[in-house]
C-alpha cells in the first residue's frame, strides 16, 4: 500500500466514525472505503503509523486501529500487539482479546472525536510542513 497523507485522513475518519457508532470494521470493509481504496493486507504499517500518531501528547486520543479486525477472528492482526503490545509475547487468543478489548472501549467510550480529530489533522499538517 502505498500510504499517504489523504489516505492516513481517510482511515483516520472512517475509524473515528466507526467508533461513534460503536462498530469495529474488517481490513476488507476498511480496504474498500473511498480514499483508502487499497489491498486488506497492506494495512500493517499504515496501521502502525495511525496508532503511534493517537499516541502522542499532541494528538492524545485512544488507539484508533483496535477497531480493525479479521473477519475470521474479530481481533486485529499479529502486527497490532508487536507494535503496540507492551508485552510482545502475547500469544494465546484470550490474552489477546483482553488486550484488544480493553483499547477497543476505551474507543468506544471517548467522547470528544471532533477534537481528537483536528488534534490529528494539526499534528499532520505541522509534520508535514517540517518535512519541507
Amino acid at each position: 500500500m502505498s500510504f499517504n497523507t489523504e489516505k492516513e485522513k481517510a482511515i483516520v475518519r472512517a475509524l473515528i466514525q466507526r467508533s461513534k457508532e460503536g462498530k469495529t470494521i474488517t481490513y476488507k470493509e476498511l480496504s474498500q472505503l473511498d480514499g483508502v481504496n487499497t489491498h486488506w493486507r497492506g494495512f500493517g504499517k499504515p496501521l502502525e503509523v495511525i496508532g503511534k500518531t493517537c499516541k502522542k501528547k499532541e494528538v492524545n486520543m485512544p488507539l484508533l486501529p483496535s477497531l480493525v479486525v479479521r473477519v475470521d477472528t474479530h481481533l486485529p492482526g499479529e502486527g497490532f500487539y508487536l507494535a503496540f503490545a507492551k508485552d510482545k509475547n502475547l500469544v494465546d487468543k484470550q490474552t489477546k482479546k483482553v488486550f484488544v478489548k480493553k483499547n477497543q472501549k476505551r474507543v468506544f467510550n471517548y467522547k470528544e472525536w471532533d477534537e481528537a480529530l483536528k488534534r490529528y489533522l494539526d499534528y499532520l499538517a505541522n509534520n508535514e510542513e517540517g518535512k519541507k
